[in-house]
């Protein structure tokens, strides 16, 4: 669990909570490749992507794009917002990063999956910020 002055954010360590990286086990979750960074805000899951905009390094992109339009819009944009505020914390960016970091050593461990530049990318954003 995780609290941001901003709001609450909720976020768990892979496992059932559709959370990111490693999780009570030490194991990398399994989707991680699939929808990279991730975390929940809600009943939003948000994947985290590095924009190569040295002035807004990051964006949140809903892992699955029908979220935002099936939710109410007020409870997207509320996510959204918590989630873009929850970035403003070097804690969870630094957690992001750990995440980022662990997703590409899977990624080059699996003979150079493509998803290895964007955590890559990612990673550098993310200590940028």
């Amino acid at each position: 669990m995780f609290d941001a002055s901003c709001g609450l954010l909720a976020w768990t360590r892979g496992g059932g909570g559709g959370g990111v990286g490693r999780d009570a086990g030490g194991k990398i979750a399994p989707d991680l490749l699939d929808k990279g960074v991730h975390f929940n805000v809600g009943k939003v899951e948000f994947a985290v992507r590095p924009t190569g905009d040295a002035a807004n390094p990051v964006v949140l992109k809903p892992v699955h794009p029908g979220m935002a339009r099936d939710l109410p819009r007020k409870v997207y944009e509320d996510a959204l917002r918590r989630g873009e505020g929850a970035l403003q914390s070097p804690e969870f960016r630094d957690w992001l990063a750990k995440h980022a970091n662990a997703g590409f050593e899977l990624a080059v461990k699996n003979s150079g999956h493509p998803k290895a530049i964007e955590f890559k990318f990612l990673l550098s954003a993310l200590r940028g910020m």
